[in-house]
């Protein structure tokens, strides 16, 4: 009769193992979602327009500096490096397509807009990619500069949210 618990304490100990794995295996989506609110990313001005929003609680704005389409900027703790950027190469669907080839692949929601968290593999940082259009996503990266950055995710989301509110929409379903 000992050997019944000793079982069931082993299936039980199994169970929870398996749902705490340390690199979920990503999911296959097959489609991404369509965005039904249209953001207008000129309205954030370049550089200067981005800074204002974010800063002085989500970066340093004396650390703004051009980068392609997009600001790179220091977190306030000098710790973390965060860059936003404007890409028109395909959109969430781009993305969903590639999905194999991250390490972490979590969609979800931000500011009414469809968006999915990356991680490629081995990389301390976080990037959330948010569907502006079908064909245009905000970018948002997150990652170490000095130190590890304890939650790169959710520095990424705040800076996503701030300038996904402050871009005019307009519904388009």
């Amino acid at each position: 009769m000992r050997a019944v618990p000793r079982i069931v304490a082993t299936v039980a100990l199994v169970a929870v193992a398996a749902g705490c794995t340390a690199d979920p295996v990503p999911p296959s989506p097959s489609t991404a979602p369509p965005v039904a609110v249209v953001r207008d990313a000129t309205a954030l001005g370049g550089c200067p327009g981005p800074t204002a929003r974010l800063a002085p609680d989500l970066v340093v704005a004396s650390t703004a500096l051009p980068a392609g389409a997009g600001c790179t900027w220091t977190d306030p703790s000098s710790t973390a490096v965060v860059r936003a950027d404007v890409h028109a190469a395909g959109g969430l669907g781009a993305l969903y397509r590639a999905a194999g080839e991250f390490r972490a692949f979590r969609t979800g929601q931000l500011a009414g807009a469809p968006t999915v968290v990356t991680t490629p593999g081995g990389d301390p940082s976080c990037s959330l990619h948010a569907g502006l259009s079908d064909g245009e996503l905000l970018v948002v990266q997150v990652g170490p500069a000095t130190a590890p950055v304890p939650d790169p995710c959710r520095t990424a989301a705040a800076v996503a949210e701030r300038l996904l509110t402050a871009m005019p929409t307009r519904s388009t379903r």
